[in-house]
């Protein structure tokens, strides 16, 4: 059950981009960490050009009334529009039990849906299921200090990083916010497997038409990677049997050398 629901995820067009840890293969995985973190950074800097003079009026306006330094780098501030951060109040102790809380209950949610004998939740709607409980959870947590997701944290980071220098770092928060929702929702997939999950139930004909989908597929891939590798094979051939040839055609002229340096000595 555990290898089916993952099957059922892994088909999805992007669903590793939603918790990249997810997936299987390695040099996948590194591909979307790049992807998603590129993709953030790159999308913060499109918003602060598109947005660019509100931007630097709001600047203007906490700089002329002189609390800018105060407010520039936290939720409330131009800063906190690209990066998350932590209120100046808060106590960095009850920011990472808000921030493991909601990762884990995200955790538990999410394996819910990935569940294939969820009968209320289909492939189609997962999507719309992380997508509402991300929602929820930045209307209700954001001010108080939530992340939930690493690439958009670390992404848009860099991205005020870029924009205002190292003092958009974050401090502490920084790896607090990057770094809690991986073992929180790890947890959070571990107690709904221990807990709610029933090996007794029936496999609903959607969860097992992707996971056909996703065996299909994977035939595809084992064929096209025999394919193209016997022709990765003779290519190799051909061209370790074309530096031979060049090898024996040099020789045979080093030979030839020889023999006419020879014959005028003589």
């Amino acid at each position: 059950m555990f290898g089916l629901r993952k099957h059922v995820w892994w088909t999805l067009q992007s669903g590793h981009h939603y918790f990249i840890r997810s997936h299987q293969e390695v040099l996948a995985l590194e591909r979307y960490i790049i992807a998603q973190i590129l993709g953030c950074y790159v999308a913060c800097l499109v918003v602060y050009v598109q947005y660019h003079r509100s931007i630097l009026k709001s600047i203007h306006t906490l700089d002329t009334a002189g609390t800018l330094d105060a407010v520039m780098f936290t939720p409330k501030g131009p800063a906190g529009i690209f990066a998350f951060y932590a209120p100046p109040d808060s106590n960095l102790g009850q920011v990472l039990v808000n921030e493991f809380f909601c990762d884990f209950i995200f955790g538990v949610i999410t394996w819910a849906a990935l569940d294939p004998t969820n009968i209320l939740v289909s492939p189609a709607l997962m999507p719309w299921v992380f997508g509402m409980t991300l929602t929820l959870m930045i209307w209700s947590y954001a001010y108080v200090g939530v992340a939930l997701n690493s690439a958009r944290d670390v992404g848009g980071r860099f991205a005020a990083m870029t924009l205002w220098g190292t003092a958009a770092s974050g401090g502490s928060y920084a790896l607090l916010a990057s770094l809690t929702n991986i073992p929180g929702v790890i947890l959070g997939a571990i107690f709904y497997e221990v807990w709610f999950t029933d090996t007794s139930r029936v496999v609903t004909s959607a969860s097992l038409a992707v996971f056909a989908g996703t065996k299909a597929r994977q035939k595809h891939c084992e064929e096209r990677d025999s394919k193209f590798g016997s022709l990765t094979v003779l290519n190799k051939s051909y061209a370790e049997g074309k530096s031979n040839m060049s090898r024996e055609s040099q020789v045979s002229q080093d030979d030839q050398s020889s023999i006419a340096v020879e014959s005028r000595s003589a």
